[in-house]
């Protein structure tokens, strides 16, 4: 989207917009009180300052609302080019800092995994495409683990379906029901969790 279309979006638009690229929400709401801009150069700008201007919880909000990754490498051949820029930010250059890229990749630290994972995908999902989502289940299902994957169809990098954020909530409720045991005071519709049969006694991770 460009910036001439984010100036033209309403206010509930641009908040929607804005936070698609970050989940803080102290962030978006100072961003969206700072448009229209003039220019991608003041966006940047006002970009990072309100960022660096916000506190550590609103920072892990933010991370919080970022799929954890799999795969870095595959992640930076896959996403789009202004996303792989941001990983030169967070882990380094590439190739130069290879192994780092390597070891920072949970999809290569499986073995020290002892509990379950569902994860949910946005099947248009640019960012982190669905096929990170993809390679860890299979690494997870390959060790034995109780793991499910829910692919939604049309959503892109952060949900905005709100059918499709029910299901995201009912279906880890479900996965938790099945993992630890308990009834579910309601009916929801199944979630496969492959390897459930390994569940007894483990906790649960959820992406």
């Amino acid at each position: 989207m460009t910036l001439d279309a984010l100036n033209k979006l309403d206010r509930e638009r641009l908040w929607q917009a804005l936070q698609n690229c970050c989940g803080s929400t102290v962030w978006v709401e100072r961003m969206v009180a700072l448009f229209p801009l003039e220019s991608v150069a003041d966006l940047l700008h006002a970009a990072d300052k309100v960022w660096h201007a916000c506190g550590k919880e609103d920072w892990l909000e933010a991370f919080r609302h970022h799929p954890r990754i799999g795969d870095l490498e595959a992640l930076l051949r896959e996403t789009h080019k202004f996303e792989s820029h941001y990983l030169f930010r967070l882990v380094g250059k590439y190739p130069e800092q290879k192994a780092l890229y390597y070891e920072r990749s949970p999809v290569n630290h499986v073995d020290q995994l002892s509990c379950a994972m569902i994860l949910f995908q946005g099947a248009e999902d640019k960012v982190v495409p669905p096929a990170q989502a993809e390679s860890m289940y299979r690494s997870v299902h390959a060790k034995g683990l109780p793991v499910a994957y829910v692919l939604f169809a049309g959503e892109q990098h952060g949900f905005r379906v709100a059918d499709n954020i029910r299901r995201c909530l009912e279906a880890e409720l479900y996965f938790y029901g099945k993992i630890f045991g308990f009834e579910l005071a309601d009916a929801i519709e199944p979630v496969t969790i492959a390897n459930i049969e390994t569940a007894a006694g483990r906790t649960t991770e959820g992406t």
